[in-house]
């Protein structure tokens, strides 16, 4: 079988664009995203040069592909945290918070690519938009749930919603670009720091930590 057999084999057969996604992923988790391009992807894959144009018009909607995998992955994480509050909604937000740090921590290369890419923050899609947006409407969800629920202060959600962000952003970033060198407990105890300081910070009084 000769060479360009080999490669039409490999695009007609296999799902070159998963392929090529799942690629992605592991080349920003073994150097960094500037190292990801369309043609180092084909190489690695075997298949020929302008296969990947076929699916993927330039880096950037590439990247956009995998950043809106990455938010739907962090929706679901955020939703499995959610249901081991067992019904007490303020569990339930203490627990999203805890979902929060441990998927950018067992996610970095998403992580980064979702919150930290310049290339897709100058250029994002209404698709990466949306895939964002849902997940930041899940914080608004839970906190207006607590307001609800009489357990935090009636207060602009998306203040609130921000506030924590940032802090639980700040947290992970200064984690994962290594500025913040913590043991596992050292971290345990931080987000505990973390979490009681930003529930008093949004009105919910220390009774009902």
């Amino acid at each position: 079988m000769s060479k360009k057999s080999v490669i039409k084999d490999n695009y007609h057969h296999g799902n070159l664009q998963n392929k090529l996604l799942e690629e992605t992923i592991k080349i920003i988790a073994e150097r960094n995203v500037a190292s990801v391009t369309l043609r180092s992807l084909s190489k690695r894959l075997g298949v020929s040069r302008t296969a990947p144009y076929r699916h993927f018009s330039n880096k950037t909607q590439l990247l956009s592909h995998v950043a809106i995998i990455g938010f739907e992955r962090f929706r679901a994480h955020l939703q499995r945290g959610y249901k081991r509050g067992n019904g007490d909604v303020l569990e339930q937000f203490q627990h999203m918070g805890y979902a929060y740090i441990q998927f950018a921590l067992q996610h970095p290369s998403y992580y980064k690519l979702m919150f930290n890419e310049p290339l897709l923050t100058e250029n994002r899609s209404a698709e990466l938009k949306a895939a964002s947006d849902a997940s930041f409407n899940q914080l608004l969800d839970i906190l207006r749930q607590c307001q609800q629920a009489d357990v935090l202060k009636n207060d602009d959600i998306e203040l609130q919603a921000i506030f924590i962000w940032s802090s639980l952003h700040g947290f992970c970033s200064l984690l994962l670009e290594g500025h913040l060198p913590l043991e596992q407990q050292q971290q345990q105890d931080m987000f505990l720091y973390i979490k009681e300081t930003l529930l008093q910070g949004i009105g919910v009084t220390p009774t009902k930590l």
